[in-house]
């Protein structure tokens, strides 16, 4: 299928551009503890941003801000640099693999090109300058991928850049098994896990799994606050991911050492509400304090991004249709959560997602 390339803007772009990557001090802001292989991704404090996706609104089609997204590439030419003779970009974007054309923003340093692209999804991409492939000098999210052709000579660097699009389930941060200990620990954080609450969520409508509620594929407990942590990481809080695995593998130690019968996504709840009482109190037996030296702070971050995850916009990937909205509409019922957002999720004519 064909990517359809929609006119971009000038003012658009200077809007989602100016601010972010106007800094022109060479020097790296962040390595990301070593995540980073090239000085210059580190430059720009919001790196994750780009590309920009943005919601698709269609005013004769509800359904399509939840099924679409616009995507502005943005490429950055450098201070005193010479201006390349093209620029395009490359990527899983569509079945052909065909070079996508940015246009210069009239005469700025700004290349750049708006496509509209299905939700949902993770792509890989590159850029072509003057027709050799690079990554995005701005993105700080790269990866290998050996699922789409690569036009890099063969032998050198096979990483591409990376980005997703809204209500996007596939991991970009955490493992299989990083997953399901986050699955516990969320569990025991959420306001949900009482009888009361777990009557509640047991009873949702069954509908709301489809169709215009975000087409959930899993329902759990966690309500989507694993994917939404998985996505908070690799984006604007990317300097946190590398304390989240030193933690995780040790929590996964301890449990192991705790109960060596069992794995630790199926240890009784009563260890890890010991677990958390001893995060709590910074004193965990057995945790390396060289490798992470406050587990009490971990804890309140978990504790704080958890309780963003289940009550975001589910398009973030969290509150999965909208279930952490209803929740706080049963207990605090003058709470109606459709005023404030956009249609097909709520009945407001004003905000477009």
């Amino acid at each position: 299928m064909a990517v359809d390339v929609l006119p971009t803007l000038a003012q658009s772009v200077y809007n989602q551009s100016a601010k972010h990557l106007a800094r022109t001090d060479p020097e790296a802001r962040h390595n990301y503890f070593g995540h980073l292989t090239s000085p210059n991704q580190g430059r720009f404090p919001e790196g994750w941003r780009f590309p920009v996706v943005e919601p698709f609104f269609d005013p004769n089609n509800e359904q399509a801000i939840l099924d679409w997204n616009l995507v502005t590439f943005v490429y950055r030419v450098e201070d005193n640099a010479r201006h390349p003779q093209t620029v395009s970009v490359i990527g899983d974007m569509d079945g052909s693999r065909n070079p996508i054309a940015l246009v210069r923003i009239e005469n700025s340093r700004y290349w750049a090109v708006t496509v509209r692209l299905p939700s949902r999804r993770i792509y890989d991409y590159l850029y072509l300058v003057d027709n050799l492939p690079v990554l995005d000098p701005v993105n700080t999210r790269h990866r290998l991928a050996a699922n789409i052709h690569n036009p890099r000579p063969q032998g050198s660097d096979e990483r591409w850049s990376y980005f997703w699009t809204d209500y996007c389930t596939q991991a970009v941060t955490f493992e299989l098994w990083e997953q399901i200990l986050l699955q516990r620990l969320t569990n025991h954080i959420l306001p949900f896990n009482s009888r009361e609450s777990r009557i509640f969520l047991e009873n949702l409508d069954p509908s709301k799994l489809g169709g215009s509620r975000g087409r959930v594929y899993r329902l759990d407990l966690s309500l989507g606050v694993v994917n939404y942590i998985d996505k908070l990481l690799a984006g604007p809080e990317q300097h946190q991911r590398a304390g989240y695995k030193v933690c995780l593998a040790q929590i996964n130690t301890l449990l192991r050492q705790r109960n060596p019968y069992q794995e630790p996504r199926d240890v009784p709840e009563e260890m890890y509400v010991a677990l958390y009482n001893d995060l709590a109190a910074n004193n965990v037996p057995g945790w390396n304090f060289n490798a992470y030296a406050n587990p009490s702070y971990f804890l309140r971050l978990l504790r704080r991004h958890t309780l963003m995850g289940a009550f975001s916009h589910p398009k973030y990937g969290g509150n999965s249709a909208g279930y952490g909205w209803d929740y706080l509409a049963e207990r605090f019922p003058p709470f109606d959560w459709r005023q404030g957002v956009e249609k097909p999720w709520g009945t407001s004519t004003e905000y477009r997602g």
